[in-house]
């Protein structure tokens, strides 16, 4: 489905350095990396909002150098990391929008078009504020129904930064969780950008974890979450096991033991 090859990308110093890798339908990618790592730039340029220096983004064999932004836009869902609404939409106005790859303009809806509304608001859980307006929701909410818009186009591939930054424990895992059944079907592919590192070995069937603008590590989470690898890229001293329950790795961080900074007194 999704092809990145040899990727290179620099803003005054070299950000991205050869990265390459697929994504295949019925895969959920998760990228991971410490900050300044790369993710969300490498994020953008398969997008097409950032044109990289060398390398090559492909869809289904195309280019997306050749893509149009309508095509790009309803072959792709995208939900960045936060958005500005500066007009007053409701979040089922919000969630409509998500249609417009499909050539619809808002006011001129088709039935079909608000039935795909309300499925990608249920899928998300945020009907229950579908009439609010966005500019008064949570962060979290917020997320939601900015799911619900790039799911409503029904998308091949969904691209998700950082989905779940202001969410609660509960809708972390719903999050995750929709994302992995909407790919199991094997009609779509996802990426999803994330610092959640159990999260992504919960959920993820293939985890790449880039450093430094390099792919440090791509495989299954069995294969590349371990000690030394999470060591080597985040720099944390890390234990790994097993979740009891579903047998995905599990990490927990170290903390480091601190020295005693008092003063003394003679």
């Amino acid at each position: 489905m999704l092809e990145v090859r040899d990727i290179h990308f620099s803003y005054s110093e070299p950000l991205l350095k050869g990265v390459s890798f697929d994504v295949h339908q019925g895969e959920l990618l998760a990228i991971v990396g410490p900050n300044g790592a790369g993710k969300s730039t490498l994020l953008k340029i398969i997008l097409g909002m950032l044109r990289p220096a060398s390398g090559n983004v492909t869809l289904e064999g195309e280019s997306i150098a050749k893509m149009s932004r309508r095509k790009l836009a309803r072959f792709i869902g995208y939900v960045p990391q936060a958005t500005d609404v500066r007009f007053p939409l409701t979040a089922m106005e919000y969630v409509l929008q998500g249609r417009f790859a499909q050539g619809r303009i808002l006011g001129f809806e088709s039935d079909g078009d608000v039935e795909e509304v309300r499925r990608a608001m249920e899928l998300t859980d945020s009907t229950d504020f579908a009439c609010r307006l966005v500019s008064e929701l949570s962060g979290g909410e917020r997320q939601r129904v900015m799911l619900a818009r790039a799911l409503a186009s029904r998308p091949r591939l969904l691209a998700l930064d950082e989905p779940v930054a202001n969410l609660d424990i509960a809708h972390q895992l719903k999050m995750f969780d929709l994302a992995r059944r909407l790919t199991s079907t094997g009609e779509m592919g996802a990426i999803v950008v994330t610092h959640e590192l159990n999260l992504a070995a919960e959920f993820a069937t293939r985890v790449l974890m880039l450093k430094a603008g390099e792919v440090r590590a791509i495989g299954r989470p069995s294969e590349v979450m371990d000690e030394k690898t999470i060591n080597d890229v985040f720099d944390a001293d890390v234990l790994i096991d097993k979740n009891p329950v579903t047998g995905a790795p599990r990490i927990t961080l170290l903390a480091t033991a601190q020295e005693d900074c008092s003063l003394s007194r003679s």
